[in-house]
């Protein structure tokens, strides 16, 4: 069966988007966000992993090991949770690289990370 990686944040997004799926007849594999993905939207995964804000590496791990090529970014992540986090030696790297820390510059750095892995961001 074919199927999409899910990163959750925040909201009905990620519920909506992962019903949307498997109406479409595809596998969903969701990493998510620790105090951040609602438990309902998580159910709703074929698998699940969750893992904190800022753990880049924990992330990737997750994502190569659900076997999907596909990820999605979908829902929130509260600004102050991601500056109030212990983040990983991955997400210091990307946050170094980044010119500044607005959404879109830190969601354009960390699609490029995981694309670096393989990854496609759709």
């Amino acid at each position: 069966m074919d199927g999409v990686s899910l990163i959750a944040g925040n909201g009905v997004l990620p519920a909506l988007f992962a019903a949307g799926a498997h109406g479409r007849g595809l596998r969903v594999c969701m990493v998510a966000l620790e105090g951040e993905t609602d438990p309902a939207a998580e159910r709703l995964a074929d698998e699940a992993a969750r893992v904190k804000v800022g753990q880049i590496g924990a992330l990737v791990k997750a994502l190569k090991r659900f076997g999907h090529r596909r990820v999605a970014f979908v829902g929130g992540v509260k600004k102050t949770k991601i500056f109030s986090v212990r983040p990983d030696i991955a997400a210091v790297k990307l946050f170094a690289k980044a010119r500044d820390m607005r959404d879109d510059t830190l969601l354009r750095a960390l699609a490029a990370h995981l694309e670096g892995e393989g990854l496609y961001v759709v």
